[in-house]
């Protein structure tokens, strides 16, 4: 959010724009594809009882001779008996496969706050030129003090300046009355946020600079964005996305937001 172009590190040179010149990118378009595997494990357990049953018996012989002379014989037989019990347990576990691509991804959500600006940003860099292209200039905050939480910079390419600002958070609002510019725009002309087309700012020459004016003062509250691009610029807002696009949109911004609906 804090940065809509490509990222490059700045090499901070007093009196220079970086970078000194346009950047020129290639386009890559990527297919994300989810897959989850199935797999089956099976776990067998064994258990054996061992019993044993032991078996006496006793037999007592007994033989009496003439001469009153009694023996006794006694025969022991012990017989032993095993019992052996066997339990088998299988325990199977199974997991579903699945393969989706991220638009139809049923874990993101579609109302979340968060893919809703992200499709928003992702239709406008795609439509306007200067958000992808353009050099970046980072723009002083007039107001001292009560704005060290607002953020602005602009991005120009080819004669058309787009203002970016936003509150980078860390408690409360942010609110500013006027924004510098290039000298691209002239004096009188309008710039329109796309988030919000009534919110609107004049484009007014003070004392040889070239400034963007709020009437009533930008007010963001805490990692609130704004982006200001020329009226002449801007399509119609598309309450479908929630956003103005700029007119230089293609077929390929179009198929991003069908993509991303």
């Amino acid at each position: 959010l804090a940065y809509v172009g490509p990222v490059k590190k700045p090499e901070l040179q007093l009196g220079r724009t970086w970078p000194p010149r346009p950047w020129h990118h290639n386009t890559t378009t990527r297919t994300l594809t989810f897959t989850s595997t199935e797999t089956k494990t099976t776990k067998t357990v064994t258990t054996t009882r061992t019993s044993t049953t032991q078996t006496s018996t006793t037999q007592t012989v007994t033989k009496t001779t003439a001469s009153t002379t009694t023996r006794t014989s006694t025969v022991t037989k012990t017989t032993k008996t095993s019992t052996v019990t066997t339990r088998t347990s299988t325990l199977t576990m199974t997991t579903t496969t699945t393969t989706y691509s991220w638009q139809t991804d049923p874990m993101l959500s579609r109302s979340h706050s968060i893919y809703q600006l992200t499709r928003k940003l992702a239709a406008l860099r795609k439509s306007c030129p200067a958000l992808h292209k353009g050099s970046i200039k980072f723009r002083w905050v007039a107001e001292a003090g009560s704005n060290d939480k607002m953020v602005a910079y602009s991005r120009i390419y080819q004669g058309v300046e787009i203002v970016v600002a936003f509150n980078s958070g860390g408690g409360g609002s942010s609110t500013v009355n006027d924004l510098w510019l290039d000298g691209y725009a002239k004096a009188g002309s309008r710039f329109n946020n796309v988030f919000d087309p009534s919110s609107s700012a004049e484009v007014r020459l003070e004392a040889g600079v070239l400034k963007l004016h709020f009437a009533n003062g930008l007010n963001l509250g805490p990692g609130a964005p704004a982006i200001f691009v020329p009226e002449g610029q801007l399509t119609a807002f598309d309450k479908d996305i929630g956003i103005s696009l700029c007119k230089g949109k293609s077929v390929e911004t179009d198929r991003l937001v069908s993509m991303m609906v």
